[in-house]
């Protein structure tokens, strides 16, 4: 795969060049309940891939994302949204070069006056960065690099995101570890990463693609705690795995649930979200029926079990492909868990559709698509899941209208 395509998104780029090639355009439904709220154009960014984050400032809330390609140099940016004005910042704009990252695919997590984040190239080596930047007043900043990835044995290409836990940040890499493909890391908050974790590509997993979580379960009757995450591949059917790294840490993994690909799913690429006793979340492929669209399943780690799972139909009544974590919405009448599809919807302009916004009940009942993405007034390819700020749901899209470099948009749930 070429160094410049990330690869977290490229079944996304294949999918569009497939659209480009096959387009057949259909009716639209007449209500939409989604707002396009900023458009992206290149020079102010391309093709953000990553959940926004909510930053308020005194009395101005924004929303801080990435965008993958873009910014002045062609290599992705870090932005703000004001929600109050509408208008969006290019807070720095990413060069590739050592001293800099380059192409995140990741969003940001704020840990007191601090955000950090992660790139897939750039960097001393060219294969990613660690980086930090202080808020400051919402405006302008420029990164400083906690770590530049060497590549096996330490890490290679940070496609997911950062989880800060007990003093510590915590992340996976798709390549890289002993074994080269993929790896678990630890930085503290300043200068310095060290590998806690290698994927062998066996049945442990391989190509950790989802950022990690946190949770303390009962899992397995002997008692859990550590963090928990999802491989691509790798595992017993070679379709990926849920595991968890235990605390206190020994440089040991424990697989808890290896997919198939068929009825429960294949694939993951998305955080889990732990909800009391279960664990919630998505996989790109697999499930029942000939769609193989992808599923959203309910894990259950005390007795390392599916409690049950949602198999995505297609278009055009149904998403495909949820590359995206959930987030669950309690105070939504009814309650519910949102998601995006990447693939899927009403509009077969995009081919295979061009992505879903949609709702699933916790006990995988009542699923509905909610919102089905075209490429001409909504953006397509929403390849991340959403910020939840009062009481509204806010997305981005991949791709899609006037320059076809994503938007931000917005959701009631």
């Amino acid at each position: 795969m070429s160094k410049h395509v990330p690869l977290r998104i490229a079944g996304l780029r294949q999918a569009m060049l497939a659209s480009a090639a096959s387009a057949v355009l259909v009716a639209a439904p007449a209500a939409r309940a989604q707002t396009t709220l900023y458009q992206f154009t290149g020079p102010l960014g391309a093709s953000p891939a990553a959940r926004m984050l909510e930053v308020s400032c005194g009395s101005t809330n924004y929303l801080y994302g990435t965008t993958t390609y873009g910014g002045a140099y062609g290599n992705g940016e870090v932005f703000n949204y004001n929600l109050g004005t509408g208008a969006l910042t290019v807070v720095h704009s990413f060069t590739g070069s050592a001293t800099d990252g380059g192409n995140p695919t990741a969003g940001l997590i704020r840990v007191g006056t601090i955000l950090f984040g992660t790139t897939e190239f750039g960097g001393s080596y060219g294969i990613g960065t660690v980086y930090r930047f202080p808020i400051g007043t919402c405006g302008a900043a420029a990164p400083v690099l906690i770590h530049s990835f060497t590549g096996s044995p330490d890490g290679d290409g940070a496609a997911a995101g950062l989880l800060y836990y007990g003093g510590y940040l915590y992340g996976t890499t798709v390549k890289g570890g002993t074994a080269g493909v993929g790896a678990v890391y630890q930085c503290n908050l300043t200068n310095a990463c060290k590998v806690i974790y290698s994927f062998t590509g066996g049945t442990d997993g391989a190509v950790p693609f989802s950022s990690l979580i946190f949770a303390g379960t009962s899992g397995g009757g002997t008692g859990l705690k550590g963090l928990f995450g999802t491989t691509y591949g790798g595992g017993a059917n070679n379709a990926g795995t849920i595991y968890a790294i235990p605390f206190p840490l020994t440089g040991h993994d424990r697989v808890l649930w290896t997919f198939t690909g068929n009825a429960d799913g294949g694939y993951p690429t998305a955080e889990l979200l732990n909800l009391g006793r279960y664990m919630y979340g998505t996989a790109e492929y697999g499930g029942t029926g000939n769609c193989q669209c992808g599923t959203v399943f309910r894990f259950n780690p005390a007795s390392l079990s599916m409690a049950w799972i949602h198999s995505f139909g297609g278009s055009p009544a149904d998403g495909s492909s949820p590359s995206s974590g959930l987030l669950w919405d309690g105070a939504a009448s009814p309650p519910a868990l949102y998601g995006t599809t990447s693939g899927g919807g009403a509009y077969s302009v995009c081919f295979s559709g061009c992505g879903t916004v949609f709702k699933i009940g916790l006990g995988g009942t009542g699923e509905a698509l909610d919102f089905s993405f075209d490429n001409t007034v909504t953006g397509e390819y929403p390849s991340h899941g959403f910020a939840l700020f009062g009481g509204t749901l806010y997305g981005t899209s991949y791709a899609g209208i006037g320059s076809g470099s994503g938007t931000v948009f917005s959701t009631p749930p």
